[in-house]
């Protein structure tokens, strides 16, 4: 099992108007957290260009992987979805992206 199949499957397991709140464009962002991972673990400068470099996209990127955790979390101690995602991203919340 991949990190980029993982992501992919964590992101498919919402609903749609969560996975929105945390990134309209999810297979790029799969792609690109992907791609700054195996970048920075495995240093394949192939992939340098395609990763996350500036200190504030990794910031965004963290917030994003953070709140997309936290429903996650929620789920499995069975709080409803839409319930985690109004705490994840609506007022005062925590993961704010």
């Amino acid at each position: 099992y991949h990190f980029h199949q993982r992501l992919t499957s964590l992101f498919a397991e919402l609903d749609k108007a969560t996975t929105t709140q945390i990134e309209k464009d999810t297979g790029e962002f799969v792609r690109k957290v992907a791609d700054t991972r195996n970048y920075l673990v495995h240093f394949d400068e192939r992939l340098k260009g395609r990763a996350f470099e500036a200190p504030e996209a990794l910031f965004d990127a963290n917030k994003k992987l953070r709140a997309l955790l936290f429903v996650h979390l929620c789920k499995m101690v069975e709080v409803p979805e839409a319930i985690a995602a109004v705490r994840a991203f609506g007022p005062g919340a925590s993961y704010v992206v």
